[in-house]
């Protein structure tokens, strides 16, 4: 089982998307806050968790038998000078909400930030319904706070 967080943001519901047409069992955890109504049109056919990353128990709920985990919940700054003073949501989403994650329940992890892929792989993985990504990949790793422990 694989589970997404954030699965019905904008690069969430391209992954979904990808998974149903390949027959794979998924799982996505998401609040619904910030994402379209066009984004929920699948949700009739996938598992569905209503929580929020920043919360452990939510986390808990979605990570039973749970094999693989694609951490894409996350909060973009919205307006200018947002990055230097980082509101409260952003931060809390983006370094609590991960950190949760990352101390979930398994005996292992590796972690991929999005820079990581051939975005040129992915788009094409992805189909010509998602070539207005291309634009779109590179914000998330570059919002993406970051704090010492």
């Amino acid at each position: 089982m694989i589970l997404i967080t954030g699965g019905c943001g904008y690069v969430g519901t391209a992954l979904s998307s990808l998974l149903m047409r390949r027959g794979e069992e998924f799982r996505i955890l998401d609040n619904l806050s910030g994402c379209s109504p066009l984004n929920l049109l699948f949700l009739n056919h996938v598992e569905f968790v209503w929580g929020d990353v920043r919360k452990p128990d939510d986390l808990k709920l979605a990570m039973k038998d749970v094999d693989i985990v694609v951490h894409l919940a996350a909060k973009l700054p919205t307006a200018p000078g947002m990055i230097d003073g980082m509101d409260g949501d952003v931060e809390s989403v983006n370094y609590s909400g991960t950190k949760n994650v990352l101390e979930g329940d398994f005996g292992f992890f590796k972690l991929y930030e999005g820079n990581d892929y051939d975005k040129d792989i992915l788009l094409n993985d992805l189909g010509e319904d998602f070539r207005g990504m291309e634009l779109s990949i590179k914000p998330y790793p570059c919002c993406r706070m970051t704090h010492a422990s």
